[in-house]
C-alpha cells in the first residue's frame, strides 16, 4: 500500500508537483509528479519500485474507457492525504515459482530415468534367474542320471557277487530257538559310526524280504559268531589288556601319592563264541552287515572278516546280578548308582552270562560284569520287562583307604611328603547347622597347604573350593555362609612345601549364636592389653608399648601378599606368589588362567569340562554332555507322587508348579519315580 499526498496553493489547487510516499514494509519512497504524468507513469515507476507485474492500482477513481497514459494525475482529484493499493504479482515470487516449475520438470525426468533403468535391471535379473533355473534343471538331470548309472552299475555288481558267493540260507522247519522258519546269514562284518551310535546292526537290503519270507518273529534278533576258518586266527582284541582309563583330574593332581592296587589292576579282556544284537535297518550293501565296535570286540573279530548270523528268540529276564570289577563304583552315592544303571542298560536290548558292560561316568570307565541271569540261559532280552538288579561287591580285598577319617574335637597326625598330597576327610551333620567348623592344622615350621572341597574327591591345587596356602599354621573355617555347607563329605588335601613332615589336624565346631562370647576380635580395644596399633607389615593389632619390638621380629619372619591380603612367613613366600599368583593352564580345557584364583573360578563356572547334574536324574556329567543326555533322560515316563499321574519328566516341572502349587526351582527329580 502507498499513499498519494497532495499539497494545496493559496488558491487551493493542486500543486504541479506532488508527493507520493510509498509505504512497501519499512521503506518509504517519494514520487515528483509534473503535470504531464500519467497513471501509466505511475504504474510504471511502482512497477520499478516494488518488481511487480501486471500491476494494478485500486483506491483512485479514474475515467472510463480511457487508456491510463491519456488520464493526467493533475486531472485527478486527490485528497489531502488519498491511499491506494497497488496490486500486482511480484517478479521474484514469478521467478522463484517458474525456478520451482523446472526443477519440478527435470525431476520428473530424473525419476523416468530411474524408472526405466529399474525396469531394465529387473528384465536382465528375470533373465539372469531363467538362466539358472535352467543349468540347475540341466545339473539335476545329471545327477539323476548319474545316480541311476550307478543304482545300474551296484545292481550288476551284487549279481556277480551273487553268483560268486552263496548269500543267504534259509531252512525251513522247526527249531529249539525260533518258531518257524531260522534265517541265517553270512556276511562280511564292517565297522560304522552309524551302528556305534544306534547300538544295533545294518544288514544287506536283500536280508528284509527272506525275514519276512521265513516269518522270523519281531524284535529281531541275531546270534552272531566268527566263521569256522576265522576263529584260529586271533582278533584285535584278543589277549590284549587294556588297563583303566586314566583317572579325574583330582586324581591326576594326586599323582604323588601311591597308587591304590585298584588303579594299577589291569582287566583282560575276555571274547565271546556267541554275540546276540538286535537289527536297526537293512541299508547296507550287499553281503555287507555294518556291526557295532562292541559286538566286534566281543567276538574277537576285526573288521572285514566274515560273520555267521543265526536269527533267534530270546526269552525276557527276570533278574539279573551284576559285578563292578573296580572297589570305586560303590564311592559313587547310591541314588547315582541307580540312575547310572537304569540310564545305560535302556541303550542295550540283550545281556548275556560273562558278558562286560563298559560304563563310562565323570571321566573314569566301569567294568560290570553281568555275573548271574533269571531265567538261568545263555543271554536274555531287557526290553519291555520289568527287571530286577542285584549289584554284588568286586571279588579280591578292597584297597587299602586313601582318605583318613576325622572326628569332631579328635586331634590327628598325619605325614607329610614334600610335594605329595596326603588326603583326610569328615562328615557334616544336620546337627551342625548353626555352628561354624574350624580345620586346624600345625606343621611345626614347615609350610603346608591346606585345600578343601566338597566336589573334588582328591583337593588340590587345581581342585578346590576353599584354601589356606604357604601357611606353618594354617586353619580354614567353614560355616553356613559358604555354598558348600551342607549334610555331605568334606574332603581335605594337605601337602608339605619342602621336607618330610607331620601335621596335627583338628576339627572344632563352635557355636555363633548371638548370646556366646566370641573372644578377643582383632582391631577391637581390650582393657588389659591397653590401646592397640596397627603393624604396617602384618596388618594386624598389636600393643602399643611392644609395637617396636613386634616390627623387628615381623619384619624379618613374615610378608604381606597385597594381593590377596594374607600373611605369608617370609621363606615361603616366593613359593606363595608362584603357586597362587602364576598364570596357570586348565587341566581339563586347555584354557589359560591370569591366575590360581582365576582357575577356580573358571573350573566352577564356565569350563566345559565342569561336573553338573542332570535335572531329571541323580546322574552328575561333564558340562558338554548335559545337553545330550537330558534330551535321552527328560523323555523317560514317570510318575507324580501327589497324583499318581503318568508324565514325561520334562514336564512335570510345569506339572508340579501349575497342579500342585509347588515352586519350579524347588522341584527335584526326588519329586517323581
Amino acid at each position: 500500500e502507498g499513499r498519494l499526498q497532495g499539497s494545496e496553493s493559496s488558491d487551493k489547487r493542486m500543486s504541479s508537483q506532488a508527493r507520493f510516499i510509498a509505504k512497501h514494509k519499512v521503506q518509504t519512497e517519494e514520487f515528483d509528479f509534473s503535470k504531464s504524468a500519467s497513471i501509466a507513469d505511475l504504474k510504471l515507476h511502482l512497477t520499478q519500485l516494488f518488481r511487480l507485474q501486471n500491476c494494478k492500482i485500486v483506491g483512485i477513481r479514474l475515467p472510463k474507457r480511457r487508456a491510463d497514459a491519456d488520464i493526467k494525475l493533475s486531472d485527478i482529484r486527490l485528497a489531502k492525504t488519498q491511499r491506494i493499493r497497488v496490486i500486482g504479482q511480484s517478479i521474484a515470487d514469478a521467478e522463484s515459482m517458474q525456478k520451482a516449475d523446472k526443477l519440478y520438470e527435470e525431476k520428473l525426468q530424473i525419476e523416468a530415468m530411474l524408472a526405466e533403468e529399474e525396469r531394465k535391471a529387473e528384465e536382465k535379473r528375470r533373465e539372469q534367474e531363467r538362466i539358472e533355473a535352467k543349468r540347475r534343471e540341466e545339473e539335476r538331470k545329471k545327477r539323476e542320471e548319474e545316480r541311476r548309472r550307478k543304482w545300474e552299475e551296484e545292481m550288476e555288481e551284487r549279481r556277480r557277487m551273487r553268483s560268486q558267493m552263496p548269500e543267504f540260507v534259509s531252512h525251513r522247519g522247526q527249531s529249539e530257538t525260533v518258531e518257524g522258519s531260522v534265517v541265517r546269514l553270512v556276511v562280511q562284518g564292517l565297522e560304522s559310526k552309524k551302528a556305534d551310535r544306534t547300538d544295533r546292526l545294518i544288514l544287506p537290503e536283500g536280508a528284509l524280504q527272506r525275514v519276512v519270507d521265513a516269518k522270523v518273529p519281531f524284535p529281531l534278533t541275531f546270534k552272531i559268531s566268527r566263521a569256522a576258518k576265522n576263529k584260529d586266527k586271533p582278533g584285535k582284541n584278543e589277549n590284549e589288556k587294556e588297563g583303566l582309563s586314566p583317572m579325574e583330574i583330582e586324581e591326576e593332581a594326586t599323582s604323588s601319592t601311591d597308587k591304590t592296587p585298584e588303579d594299577e589292576k589291569k582287566i583282560v579282556k575276555t571274547t565271546r563264541d556267541e554275540v546276540h544284537a538286535s537289527v536297526s535297518e537293512f541299508t547296507a550293501p550287499s553281503s555287507i552287515a555294518y556291526i557295532p565296535s562292541r559286538v566286534l570286540e566281543a567276538l574277537g573279530a576285526t573288521p572285514g572278516e566274515i560273520l555267521n548270523m543265526e536269527s533267534v528268540s530270546l526269552g525276557k529276564a527276570k533278574s539279573i546280578t551284576l559285578q563292578p570289577q573296580q572297589h570305586s563304583w560303590f564311592e559313587i552315592d547310591e541314588e547315582e548308582r541307580k540312575s547310572l544303571l537304569e540310564f545305560y542298560l535302556r541303550s542295550y536290548q540283550f545281556l548275556e552270562l560273562g558278558a562286560i558292560l563298559n560304563i563310562p561316568y565323570v571321566g573314569k570307565n566301569y567294568s560290570i560284569l553281568v555275573k548271574k541271569l533269571q531265567p538261568d540261559v545263555g543271554a536274555v532280552s531287557i526290553t519291555d520287562t520289568d527287571l530286577s538288579t542285584e549289584v554284588v561287591k568286586p571279588e579280591g580285598k578292597a584297597p587299602a583307604k586313601v582318605h583318613e577319617t576325622l572326628e569332631i574335637d579328635d586331634k590327628v597326625s598325619l605325614d607329610l611328603l614334600p610335594e605329595k598330597y596326603t588326603f583326610a576327610e569328615f562328615k557334616i551333620e544336620d546337627v551342625m547347622k548353626g555352628y561354624k567348623l574350624s580345620v586346624r592344622g600345625n606343621s611345626m615350621n614347615v609350610g603346608v597347604d591346606m585345600y578343601i572341597s566338597t566336589k573334588f574327591k582328591y583337593p588340590s591345587h587345581l581342585n578346590f573350593e576353599k584354601a589356606s596356602q604357604c601357611q606353618e599354621q594354617t586353619e580354614i573355617v567353614l560355616s553356613d555362609a559358604d555354598p558348600f555347607f551342607a549334610s555331605g563329605t568334606v574332603y581335605i588335601g594337605l601337602r608339605s612345601s619342602s621336607t618330610t613332615s607331620k601335621i596335627n589336624i583338628k576339627l572344632i565346631l563352635k557355636a555363633t549364636s548371638r548370646g556366646e562370647s566370641k573372644g578377643h576380635v582383632l582391631g577391637s580395644f581390650n582393657a588389659v592389653s591397653g590401646s592397640l596399633s596397627k603393624c604396617d607389615n602384618c596388618q594386624r593389632m598389636i600393643p602399643t608399648r611392644t609395637l617396636a619390638m613386634h616390627k623387628l621380629q615381623c619384619i624379618r619372619r613374615n610378608a604381606f601378599c597385597k594381593e590377596c591380603n594374607v600373611v605369608i612367613p617370609r621363606r615361603h613366600f616366593k613359593r606363595h606368589q608362584s603357586l597362587v599368583h602364576s598364570p596357570v593352564v586348565c587341566p581339563d580345557c586347555g584354557e589359560k588362567c591370569k591366575d590360581q584364583g582365576a582357575l577356580q573360578t573358571h573350573r566352577l563356572r564356565s569350563c566345559k569340562h565342569r561336573i553338573v547334574s542332570c535335572a531329571f536324574c541323580a546322574m552328575k556329567l561333564r558340562y558338554f554332555e548335559r545337553d545330550e543326555h537330558q534330551k535321552i533322560c527328560g523323555m523317560r515316563p514317570c510318575i507324580c507322587l501327589k497324583c499318581n499321574q503318568p508324565f514325561k519328566k520334562r514336564e512335570m516341572r510345569y506339572h508340579l508348579s501349575s497342579v500342585h502349587g509347588m515352586r519350579i526351582e524347588d522341584v527335584t527329580f526326588r519329586d517323581y519315580i
